[in-house]
């Protein structure tokens, strides 16, 4: 095997100059035979508070696995988030946490780093409200969220269809009697989990991948899905299982469609590289109530109509709509609005949903669609 380190450059790895696409095995134990045709191999570690950071099993069974001519991928389970014992403010979980990490750093990935894909920190559902620990702190940081978005309280209630007389009022209990309160304290507890494994893996090394497993079964709405999986920061990379969304960034896990690769016990295929030309555009975090049911049609109507699309980000457009000739948009804001100029300027073409953008070179959903 060369050894040269990987790297992932979204929305490719490359070993040395060579595009890499990871064939991952996700082993159950620490010396299964790794079948023909995968060129890595999952290796589970503990590295929760009541455990020993005892790894030389683990590294025993990476040394064979090396042999044979195959790639690691490190799973460190950290009990991450429903099964942590306390809130995310306790700072002696915390330094436990970030102790096994340093803890990787300097044994397994010091051994094995030419050796290894990445490292996946978390494995569970995309959905991290399930179990999600919220004590009196995040509660109050949900308030102060929410009324950063809203502003108004008037604003909230118009959304919500209720009648609250302040954001205080607002608790995880009344956000789960309704499906946009739900999504909200979805977004919620991802973003909080973000900064958690941001502050985490701040000190990790610049070339170790950060894996995260996403189960995306809970949620059904895929506009919803879509949201939740915009990137929040580069250095990690997604698994997602239970999606019918094509992957552009992510691998497939167990199953889907990916042009990245996947981590499975059976062989995938792997998605033509060849980038759609047509782009639905995911407005910015705060979604109206209704943006979610418009995107789902819109996702069903090329669906039926067998076009292939990938998502964009507003936030994200300028560097993602290279090689897009439409762009599906529901809604923008005033900063969205002049990266949409800029994608006309570019030769592309706006497709609206609702009302038009007077844009240079646009057209209607119904319009298009029917051509």
């Amino acid at each position: 095997m060369e050894k040269l380190q990987l790297i992932w450059n979204k929305p490719d790895f490359y070993l040395g100059t060579e595009v890499f696409t990871p064939k991952i095995f996700e082993a159950y134990g620490l010396n299964e035979e790794v079948p023909a045709g995968f060129n890595a191999v999952k290796i589970a570690i503990k590295g929760g508070l009541k455990a020993d950071l005892d790894w030389r099993e683990a590294s025993k069974a990476a040394q064979e696995y090396v042999k044979k001519g195959l790639f690691l991928l490190w799973e460190l389970d950290l009990d991450l988030f429903s099964r942590l014992a306390f809130p995310l403010s306790h700072q002696s979980q915390y330094l436990s946490l970030h102790l096994a990490l340093e803890h990787f750093q300097n044994t397994l990935w010091k051994d094995f780093r030419e050796h290894t894909i990445g490292l996946s920190i978390y494995q569970g559902s995309l959905d991290f409200s399930i179990g999600f620990p919220l004590d009196e702190e995040q509660v109050h940081n949900i308030q102060g969220w929410i009324q950063d978005r809203f502003h108004l309280i008037e604003s909230f209630n118009e959304e919500n269809a209720v009648a609250l007389n302040s954001f205080q009022e607002i608790t995880p209990d009344f956000l789960k009697r309704s499906e946009y309160g739900k999504r909200l304290l979805s977004l919620f507890c991802r973003n909080a989990a973000f900064e958690y494994l941001e502050l985490l893996t701040a000190k990790l090394p610049d070339g170790l991948t950060i894996f995260l497993l996403f189960d995306a079964a809970s949620i059904k709405n895929l506009a919803f899905q879509a949201q939740l999986l915009t990137k929040a920061h580069e250095r990690f990379l997604y698994a997602v299982k239970n999606s019918p969304l094509t992957l552009i960034q992510d691998l497939a896990w167990e199953e889907g469609r990916s042009l990245l690769g996947f981590y499975s016990r059976k062989l995938m295929p792997i998605e033509s590289s060849e980038m759609s030309a047509v782009g639905i555009c995911l407005p910015a975090e705060h979604y109206h109530a209704g943006d979610y049911e418009k995107l789902e049609l819109i996702i069903q109507r090329l669906t039926e109509s067998r076009i292939s699309y990938r998502i964009v980000s507003e936030a994200n457009l300028i560097t993602e709509w290279d090689g897009l000739d439409y762009l599906l948009v529901v809604r923008v804001t005033p900063q969205g609005r002049r990266k949409l100029q800029g994608f006309c300027a570019a030769g592309g073409c706006i497709v609206y949903t609702g009302n038009s953008f007077d844009m240079p070179n646009e057209v209607s959903f119904n319009e298009w669609i029917c051509h």
